[in-house]
C-alpha cells in the first residue's frame, strides 16, 4: 500500500472543515448527475471573506470525482486581455504542443477540455474588462450541453448577462450568506475549539467564514482570542475587503449606509452634502454586500456591523457627524409622514441610535441586532408563544389569575394580532414577544372580557374615558406581557427583551404614550433611563372622565379600588396595582426624546449638528405653553439645546416681553407676534386685529416668527446656552 499523496491529505483535512452551502452544492450535484445537462452559468457572489473561493474549490473536487473535467482559473492571475486569459488556460489544460504554438483559437481550448467540463473562474470581478468577450467570444463556443460555468465574484454580474436573450435563461444566481449559528458552531467544533469558547466566537464573528477561520486559528495557536478576532478580523474584513472592492468613490456612501438601516438616493445626497451620481448608484447595486430594496439600499447586516465598527474606530468624529445628519433627515421625514408611515421611520431612528438607548445588562440590551424579522403575531405562532409565556416571571400588567395570561394572549393573537410583536430567530420561528395594546373601546372590552376589573384597577381615573374611546383617537399603549426563550441558540434572554422593548418604543413615533408597570427593580431602572416618569392621570376622577385636570392614579380613589380587588390568598401576587410609569411622546415629542438620548453618548458636539434636530412642532407647542412650567420640564427639548427647562423658559419669557436681548434673525415685529401668542395668550382673531392684519396673514407671520426663533436657538453664536458659555470659557 503506497503512501498517501500530500494533495489527498490536504483535501481530506480541508473537507473535514467544510460546512454549509447545501443549496449551492445540491445544484452542482444535480447538474453533475444529469446526463446531457444543459450548459449554464452559476453566479456565486458575496462579500470578501464569505467563502466563495472555498466553495469553488469544493465544486472542483466534486466535478473531478464525478468524472468531469474541472478547470479552475484565478482571475487575479490573468492578464486582462483575451490572449492573457487563454494563456492561463494553457497552464491548466492538458493540450498538445500544436495548440500552444498555434494562434489562440477558442474552439481548440473547448475541444481540449472535453465534452463534459466544469469551468470555474474565481475572482471574476478582476476580469470585468473582458466580460463582453468572455460571454460573446469564449462561452459562445461552448456546446449547448455538457458545460457548467461557475463565476465567483464580489460583485453581481453585469447587465449584459441579464439582457442577452440566450444567457439570461442559463444564468442562476447564488448569493452567499454568512454561516448560520448552527453552521458556525459546527465549523468551530471541527476546528478543535472547546465548547465553552464557541458561542463567544460565533457572536464576535457574525458567522463570517473568514473571521471564523481567524478565530479558530487564534484558538489553536493559543493567541488572545479577543485581540485577534476583534482587531484582525474586523480590519481585514471591513477595511481591506469591503472598502477595497467598493473603491474610493463609494467610500463615503458606505459610511452613510453603515449608520442607517436603509437609505435612498435623496438621503445619501443630503447626508453627503451633494447628490450621488447615477453611475455610482449603479455601481452600488453591483456590490455583493449591498442589497437594493424597493426604496433604496441597505448593507448586509454583517457588512454593516464591521463597517460601522471600523468607521467608529477610524474616525469617531466623522461617525458622529454622519449619524447626526442621518438622524436629521429621519426626523424631518417623521414630522412630514402620515401616521401609518411614522412607525417605520421611528424604528429606523432607534436603530441608528441603538447604542444611545440605555440598557440594564441583567434585564434588557436595547442595542442588540435582530437576526430575523420583528413582526406581528400569527395564529400559527400561538403554540410557541404560549410556551414562551411560561418562560417569563412577573408580568408588567398584573392579573389575579396567572392562567388568565394564556387566555388573554390567545384572544389578542386572534383579534388584535398587531398588539403582539414577535422577535423571530434567523429561522423565522418566534424567540420572544411583547404584547402592548393600543387602548380603545375594542381593546378595553377584550381585556375586560378576559380579566374583569384588571384595567380599572390599574387606571381607575382614566378607565371610563379609555373604554369609550374610538380606535382612531387612541393614543395610549399599555404593556401587558412578555415571553422569551430562555435557552435560545442565537439570542440571550437580555437581547430578546431589549429588541422587544425597542420595537415597542418605535410605536411611540406615531405620536403616542406608553404605560408600563414597574414589576421588576431592573425594569424600573431601565424605564427611568429611557425617560419614563411615575404615572399621573391626565384625567379627573372617574365621574368626570374625559375632562382635563390634574389627578393622581395613586390617590385615595385608586387605593379604594385596589382594596376591592385584592387577589385571593395563595395567588402569589402583590395586592393592588403595581406602580405605573409613563413615557408621553405625543405632540411631536418623539424626535426631541431621541435626540436627548443621543446627546448623552455623543455630547453637544463642536459642530452643533444636534441643535438642528430640534423639531419646530415641539418648539411651537412649548411656546404656546410658556406659562406652564411643568410642560417645559417634561419636554426633552431644553436638554437637547443644553439648557435647564426653567432657565430656558425664563430666557424666552424675558425675550418675548422685551426685557431680554433679541437674538438674530428675530425682529421687533417677530417679538410682538410671539408676545401675543405666547405671553398674552391672545386668540388668532384678537392677535390678528392687534397687528392690523388678516387672520391668514397672522398665521403666516406666526409661523415665520417661530422659524426664526428656531434658527436663533440652534445658532450657538446668536443664542448661547449655559453649555455654550462653559465651552467658550474653556
Amino acid at each position: 500500500m503506497g503512501l498517501e499523496k500530500l494533495h489527498d491529505a490536504h483535501t481530506r483535512e480541508w473537507e473535514h472543515l467544510f460546512v454549509g452551502r447545501q443549496r449551492e452544492l445540491a445544484a452542482v450535484d444535480q447538474w453533475l448527475a444529469t446526463a446531457q445537462a444543459p450548459t449554464c452559468v452559476f453566479s456565486v457572489t458575496g462579500m470578501g471573506g464569505i467563502g466563495k473561493s472555498t466553495l469553488v474549490r469544493q465544486i472542483v473536487e466534486r466535478a473531478r470525482r464525478a468524472g468531469a473535467t474541472a478547470v479552475w482559473i484565478d482571475g487575479r492571475a490573468c492578464t486582462r486581455t483575451p490572449a492573457g486569459f487563454l494563456q492561463c488556460l494553457l497552464t491548466v489544460l492538458d493540450v498538445g504542443p500544436e495548440l500552444a504554438q498555434a494562434p489562440r483559437r477558442v474552439a481548440a481550448f473547448v475541444r481540449a477540455a472535453g465534452p463534459r467540463t466544469v469551468w470555474c473562474v474565481d475572482n471574476y470581478e478582476e476580469l470585468e474588462a473582458l466580460d463582453g468577450w468572455f460571454r460573446e467570444g469564449f462561452l459562445a463556443e461552448l456546446p449547448t450541453r455538457g458545460h457548467l460555468v461557475v463565476l465567483a465574484s464580489r460583485q453581481r454580474l453585469l447587465e449584459g448577462w441579464h439582457t442577452n436573450p440566450v444567457w439570461r435563461k442559463r444564468v442562476r444566481a447564488f448569493p452567499l450568506e454568512p454561516f448560520s449559528r448552527a453552521e458556525a458552531r459546527e465549523y468551530l467544533r471541527r476546528a478543535g475549539v472547546r465548547e465553552q469558547n464557541i458561542e463567544h466566537l460565533v457572536r464576535q464573528t457574525g458567522g463570517l467564514p473568514l473571521a471564523l477561520s481567524v478565530a479558530a486559528d487564534a484558538y489553536t495557536r493559543r493567541a488572545p482570542l479577543g485581540a485577534v478576532v476583534g482587531e484582525a478580523a474586523m480590519e481585514v474584513v471591513s477595511a481591506n475587503l469591503l472598502r477595497e472592492v467598493a473603491g474610493e468613490e463609494l467610500a463615503r456612501v458606505l459610511d452613510v449606509l453603515a449608520c442607517v438601516p436603509e437609505a435612498d438616493a435623496e438621503m445619501l445626497g443630503r447626508v453627503l452634502g451633494k447628490p450621488v451620481p447615477l453611475r455610482l448608484l449603479v455601481a452600488l447595486t453591483r456590490l455583493s454586500f449591498v442589497q437594493p430594496t424597493a426604496t433604496g439600499f441597505r448593507l448586509h447586516e454583517v457588512a454593516q456591523r464591521f463597517l460601522m465598527a471600523e468607521l467608529r474606530q477610524r474616525d469617531p468624529a466623522q461617525f458622529r457627524r454622519t449619524r447626526r445628519r442621518v438622524v436629521a433627515v429621519l426626523l424631518e421625514r417623521l414630522a412630514e409622514a402620515s401616521p401609518a408611515a411614522r412607525g417605520a421611520i421611528a424604528a429606523a431612528l432607534l436603530a441608528v441610535c441603538a447604542d444611545a438607548l440605555p440598557s440594564v445588562a441583567s434585564y434588557a440590551i436595547l442595542s442588540a441586532t435582530p437576526l430575523g424579522p420583528i413582526r406581528a403575531a400569527q395564529k400559527d405562532d400561538l403554540p410557541v408563544l404560549l410556551q414562551l409565556l411560561r418562560g417569563w416571571g412577573r408580568q408588567p400588567f398584573l392579573l389575579d389569575e396567572p392562567e388568565a395570561y394564556a387566555r388573554l394572549l390567545t384572544r389578542l393573537v386572534h383579534d388584535f394580532p398587531e398588539s403582539c410583536r414577535v422577535v423571530a430567530g434567523s429561522d423565522g420561528r418566534p424567540a420572544g414577544f411583547l404584547c402592548a395594546v393600543l387602548l380603545s373601546r375594542e381593546t378595553v372590552a377584550c381585556l375586560d372580557a378576559v380579566a374583569p376589573g384588571a384595567l380599572e384597577r390599574h387606571l381607575p381615573d382614566e378607565y371610563k374615558h379609555l373604554a369609550s374611546l374610538a380606535p382612531e383617537h387612541a393614543d395610549t399603549y399599555l404593556a401587558l406581557m412578555l415571553g422569551r426563550d430562555l435557552y435560545h441558540k442565537e439570542y440571550t434572554s437580555q437581547e430578546l427583551v431589549g429588541l422587544s422593548i425597542r420595537d415597542g418604543l418605535a410605536h411611540l413615533g406615531e405620536g403616542t404614550r406608553a404605560l408600563v408597570g414597574g414589576t421588576n427593580p431592573d425594569l424600573v431602572r431601565l424605564l427611568s433611563g429611557l425617560g419614563f416618569v411615575p404615572y399621573v392621570s391626565t384625567l379627573k376622577a372617574p365621574g368626570a372622565a374625559g375632562v382635563p385636570g390634574p389627578a393622581s392614579a395613586n390617590g385615595r380613589d385608586s387605593a379604594a379600588v385596589s382594596a376591592r380587588h385584592k387577589p385571593r390568598d395563595g395567588a402569589g401576587l402583590q395586592a393592588g396595582p403595581e406602580r405605573l410609569f409613563v413615557l408621553d411622546l405625543r405632540d411631536g415629542r418623539f424626535g426631541p426624546w431621541v435626540v436627548s438620548l443621543l446627546q448623552v453618548v455623543d455630547g453637544p458636539g463642536a459642530d452643533f449638528v444636534s441643535r438642528t434636530l430640534v423639531p419646530l412642532s415641539e418648539l411651537r407647542r412649548l411656546l404656546l405653553a410658556l406659562h406652564d412650567a411643568d410642560a417645559w420640564r417634561s419636554s426633552p427639548l431644553p436638554a437637547v439645546l443644553g439648557w435647564e427647562p426653567d432657565a430656558l423658559r425664563e430666557q424666552l419669557l424675558r425675550m418675548v416681553t422685551g426685557r431680554g436681548p433679541l437674538p438674530p434673525p428675530l425682529t421687533d415685529y417677530d417679538r410682538a407676534v410671539l408676545e401675543g401668542a405666547a405671553w398674552r395668550g391672545l386668540s388668532p382673531v384678537a392677535a390678528a386685529a392687534q397687528l392690523h392684519v388678516s387672520r391668514a396673514t397672522y398665521y403666516r407671520h406666526l409661523e415665520r416668527a417661530v422659524k426664526r426663533l428656531h434658527q436663533a436657538l440652534t445658532n450657538p453664536l446668536a443664542f448661547h446656552s449655559p453649555t455654550d458659555r462653559r465651552s467658550a470659557h474653556k
